[in-house]
């Protein structure tokens, strides 16, 4: 008898002592079903997203007249310039993301003050079975961030006493840190359910990052108990998380708004 035959038999007995036991059956049965429910629910969710932006976007004229093979990138090209012509109108800075060209800017008028290469695009795989169409009528527009997650405060302050003498001065000047071992990791949430995360390209070093992680699995953990137990199936959110570069992250979240507006181009 080999490995597996014996590990099989070690799961029979334990069902079969298990099923002797009533109320241990009940509870084991019940455990299957939440997690059999929980699974379909959750495998639905995406769907279900789809399933609205088609419903939402039906009657629109681009739908209509336009068929998703005729779709090329010059459509995108247009839509993209007219939101960045819509930036243009505000008095706070923008970032605009072209993933199609992996850039990131900071742009205040219409005028480009920040640029940066995005070294790593990840983004969820509903976005490759979206009809085009739908991506650019959802996700083209400006888009207001409606909250925000970071590993980093947004603005950083520091307390200085003044020096009791000219001889304390020298001692009281600030020394410029070099080396900066915070990680840089931070998500924008948007009304129609998107979330975009820049994180540092660096491997990043201590706890910070981890504590992130989990506050960003816990969130949307405790969001789906939430709904199971309405016996509703999940909100889906689809997510496109880039890397840059550590001190290209921070300046890019230090210098916009507390809630800024963000521009996509795929």
């Amino acid at each position: 008898m080999n490995k597996k035959d014996k590990n099989s038999g070690k799961i029979i007995q334990w069902f079969d002592r298990v099923s002797r036991k009533p109320v241990l059956t009940v509870l084991l049965a019940i455990l299957v079903l939440i997690f059999m429910t929980t699974g379909i629910l959750t495998s639905l969710s995406p769907y279900q997203y789809l399933g609205e932006l088609n419903k939402q976007f039906r009657s629109d004229s681009l739908m209509i007249q336009v068929s998703s093979n005729a779709l090329d990138s010059l459509k995108f090209e247009e839509a993209f310039l007219k939101s960045r012509l819509t930036l243009s109108s505000l008095d706070s800075i923008s970032l605009v993301i072209n993933l199609k060209d992996s850039l990131a800017t900071l742009e205040i008028k219409g005028v480009v003050i920040y640029s940066v290469k995005i070294e790593k695009i990840n983004q969820s795989l509903i976005f490759n079975k979206m009809d085009p169409r739908l991506r650019l009528l959802e996700f083209t527009d400006p888009m207001q961030v409606s909250g925000v997650f970071s590993t980093i405060p947004k603005e950083q302050y520091m307390v200085k006493n003044a020096p009791a003498d000219t001889s304390d001065l020298q001692s009281a000047l600030p020394v410029i840190d070099t080396v900066i071992t915070d990680a840089v990791c931070y998500i924008f949430y948007f009304e129609n359910g998107l979330q975009f995360e820049i994180r540092q390209l660096e491997a990043p070093s201590g706890k910070v990052l981890r504590q992130y992680d989990r506050h960003n699995k816990r969130k949307e953990i405790f969001k789906i108990a939430g709904d199971l137990l309405r016996f509703k199936i999940p909100d889906y959110r689809p997510q496109i998380s880039i890397e840059i570069r550590g001190v290209n992250a921070r300046t890019i979240f230090r210098a916009l708004p507390v809630k800024p507006a963000v521009v996509l181009k795929f």
